[in-house]
């Protein structure tokens, strides 16, 4: 049996640009195709006996198609059958039937459901009229135009007149209301028109006067006009009907080119002497001039001679390097043409030459680069195919290093070799009530059916990332297995068995705006699946997610009770993130607005007296998500001016609230004041944002964020902000690396204090506190009692 065939199929864009042939059809098998001659050979008969003059007084007689549409379709069928044979259409050219079947089609055109009818009349018409227009036995030299002198004098006789009304029909019914329609139609009437002509010179001219106005490439660039499309799409269907050896067609093909049209069709190629410029979707008449110089220039010397001389065959090979996913496949239409002009000694000779002298460069640009290659790992090419070593250690092999701490779970890379390609990290996120301080491990349930301040979410991590596109394809793969996985259940494994649900994208320093705001949509889509979030809450919502995750740590809380994975090591990484999303909303508002809105929330509300301390305590938005936001709209130095009233705030919520901050941990001493019992957790919270304040704007780290003289020119919370930003995209590792000291400050300083005066030491207020009072339990009480 025959060998099966092997198909490549490529993924244009995933996969990279095809060098291959890119096969949109498949020829038919013609192995089994039966000469018409014999397969009709029966319908002979029919000129014989008078039947095909029977056939035609049968459909003349029909005046109604509509009533009698089956009788007409079963004649028409006969008819076209019989028409499979020369005998046939020459007795039929004998016995005049054309003008009946074109009379026959005016009174078809106008209705639409007569469209089959219609399309079986113009088939039999080609038929026809192609052997009348057959070439004579005597060959004609294709090298010179033909003398149409010889048809000059035979204007006036009945087949002229015949040829110039069929013309004129067609030419009418093709430009009336509703053929646009009507497709297939149009295309079968357009291909017959070059044959209609029977080469008369009355009858050709009709036909180059009518589309002489739409063949102005010049004009369709500067307005792209329907009906201007329409003409040219026309006149592209003509030129390609046109058969080889097909007299008619070489009369056509010589009047236009006595108008002029291939001599202003070739001056417009020949302008595209770069790539950029064919690029450019500003020459949308460029396929259609293609397409029409093709079909003029097959089989006709003279036309092929113009396009040489007009220096088109230079132009036409920079067009066939256009990649066939640019611009309607310009490239493959221009590489079409030049096969055309190659019949012509002289354009095929341009076109090797021009063909070579590609070649050559590409090969030397090639070679030159290989090269270079080879040198940056020490290699040398010593002969054609064969490569040695170069004898030193290439200086990039030496400054190689692997991906650091983010890089893909799946394809190991990160923003050091993939700077382009956007990352996420895979988290957890779970619903609860924004009133919620006494614990982040409760669930819905516990909280109650209601949340006065709203609900919003707690989000935790174990710190996996992965690229959103690896992501994609993974999931694509696990919904294809034989046991399908839902996308976050094939997630879950990649991110050591921890339950995710959604991916927080990483802004490096080289990924674009679309990418960044094509995968936070996605980030917010998935959290909407959760719970609802209103656009315009964004910020408040993520504020107190963030608070959420700080408070995990304040009251030694688990990271792991939902999503069975993750610890503090973890999550600790994730706060700079979730920052970066909220300077993100904030840079969205319109001309800053919604960052001085904020601003001036935070501002009043360290400036409220004392009184409305205790009112302000049981509202969802509270000092800790103002502490909060002071990350986002603040300067260290308006942090140093405020961060003493946000401390005796924290303390008079933590007294006055005991039940809402939650007790000590059981793995601490218990030999502490009741006082230091109540405010440990607000405390450490507090000194938390007080290390990151430092972290982010007062760090060594910060310092090395390069800002211009614009962004220097604002006030400190201003250029606070643009360093933040700044600093988390562009030195994301070195941040990450300072919340891991801040984690061992934290465990080590922070949690085993054992009094209110240990941790006042570390935040470096103990002085403060002691110029105000003897003693820190002293200035607690003072604050709870408000006396302070």
């Amino acid at each position: 049996g025959s060998t099966p065939m092997l198909v490549v199929y490529r993924l244009q864009g995933l996969d990279g640009d095809a060098t291959e042939e890119i096969i949109e059809t498949l020829p038919s098998d013609d192995s089994s195709a039966v000469d018409p001659e014999e397969e009709f050979k029966v319908t002979s008969i029919m000129s014989e006996c008078g039947g095909l003059q029977v056939l035609m007084k049968r459909i003349q007689r029909i005046l109604d198609f509509t009533r009698e549409k089956e009788v007409a379709g079963l004649l028409l069928k006969l008819l076209h059958h019989c028409c499979k044979l020369t005998v046939n259409r020459r007795t039929m050219m004998a016995i005049e039937a054309v003008p009946v079947l074109l009379d026959k089609l005016k009174t078809v055109f106008p209705h639409e459901s007569l469209a089959p009818v219609a399309e079986q009349i113009l088939l039999i018409v080609e038929a026809v009229v192609t052997e009348a227009n057959l070439p004579s036995d005597q060959p004609q030299d294709s090298l010179q135009p033909m003398d149409t002198e010889e048809h000059a004098e035979d204007d006036n006789d009945e087949e002229a007149k015949q040829a110039v009304e069929q013309t004129h029909i067609f030419l009418e019914k093709i430009q009336s209301s509703g053929m646009a329609s009507r497709a297939a139609l149009v295309k079968t009437m357009t291909r017959i028109l070059p044959h209609l002509t029977y080469g008369r010179r009355a009858a050709i001219n009709i036909l180059v006067d009518h589309f002489a106005p739409w063949l102005d490439p010049v004009s369709y660039d500067a307005q792209q006009d329907p009906r201007h499309s329409y003409n040219l799409e026309r006149f592209v269907d003509f030129v390609q009907s046109i058969k080889t050896g097909d007299p008619c067609g070489r009369r056509l093909k010589d009047a236009l080119l006595r108008r002029g049209t291939v001599a202003k069709l070739a001056e417009y190629v020949s302008k595209f002497t770069d790539l950029e410029e064919a690029h450019s979707p500003a020459h949308a008449a460029l396929p259609f001039v293609l397409m029409i110089l093709t079909g003029l220039a097959q089989n006709h010397i003279p036309t092929q001679h113009v396009l040489v001389q007009a220096g088109a065959v230079k132009s036409l090979h920079v067009l066939e390097q256009v990649p066939v996913t640019k611009v309607k496949k310009v490239g493959m239409l221009a590489e079409t043409l030049l096969d055309v002009l190659q019949e012509d000694l002289e354009a095929k000779r341009l076109v090797e030459e021009a063909r070579e002298a590609t070649r050559r460069e590409k090969e030397e640009k090639l070679a030159k680069h290989r090269a270079d290659l080879l040198s940056r790992i020490g290699l040398v090419q010593s002969v054609p195919g064969r490569v040695t070593t170069g004898g030193v250690v290439p200086k990039s092999i030496t400054q190689l290093e692997e991906e650091r701490e983010f890089s893909c779970k799946v394809c190991k890379e990160g923003y050091t070799y993939l700077p382009e390609e956007i990352m996420g990290i895979y988290t957890f996120s779970k619903k609860i009530s924004l009133d919620n301080l006494s614990s982040t491990t409760t669930t819905q349930a516990q909280t109650g059916s209601g949340a006065t301040g709203g609900w919003g979410y707690s989000t935790v991590t174990h710190f996996h990332m992965v690229h959103f596109s690896c992501h994609r394809d993974a999931a694509k793969a696990d919904r294809a297995h034989r046991v399908p996985k839902e996308e976050w259940e094939g997630a879950a494994l990649r991110n050591s068995s921890t339950k995710c649900n959604n991916l927080l994208p990483i802004r490096g320093a080289r990924i674009s705006d679309e990418s960044y705001a094509a995968a936070l949509n996605k980030y917010w889509q998935n959290l909407n699946h959760i719970s609802r979030c209103d656009v315009s809450q964004r910020l408040r919502v993520l504020a107190h997610d963030i608070k959420f995750l700080i408070l995990r740590f304040a009251r030694e809380e688990s990271f792991s009770t939902d999503s069975r994975g993750g610890g503090r090591d973890s999550n600790i990484k994730l706060i700079p993130f979730l920052i970066q999303l909220g300077i993100t909303i904030l840079d969205a508002g319109k001309d800053g607005s919604t960052k001085r809105l904020v601003h001036k929330q935070t501002i009043s509300f360290v400036e409220q007296s004392q009184e409305l301390w205790a009112a302000s305590a049981d509202q969802a938005d509270n000092v800790f998500l103002i502490l909060i936001l002071s990350i986002f709209v603040w300067g260290y130095s308006t942090w140093s001016q405020h961060r003493m009233t946000l401390l005796r705030r924290v303390i008079s919520f933590c007294t006055t609230h005991p039940d809402r901050m939650g007790c000590l941990s059981t793995s601490n001493p218990t030999n502490v004041t009741n006082r230091f019992r109540q405010c440990r957790a607000g405390l450490l919270f507090f000194g938390l944002i007080d290390k990151l304040q430092q972290i982010l704007k007062k760090s060594d780290l910060v310092a090395s964020v390069d800002l211009s003289d614009e962004e220097k020119t604002g006030d400190d919370d201003e250029t606070s902000f643009t360093r933040v930003r700044k600093l988390i995209r562009f030195h994301d590792e070195d941040l990450s690396n300072e919340m891991k000291e801040l984690l061992k400050t934290f465990e080590m300083m922070m949690l085993p204090a054992e009094s209110i005066d240990e941790l006042f030491d570390e935040l470096g207020i103990l002085g403060l506190v002691l110029s105000e009072k003897s003693s820190c339990d002293e200035w607690v009480d003072a604050i709870a009692t408000g006396i302070l």
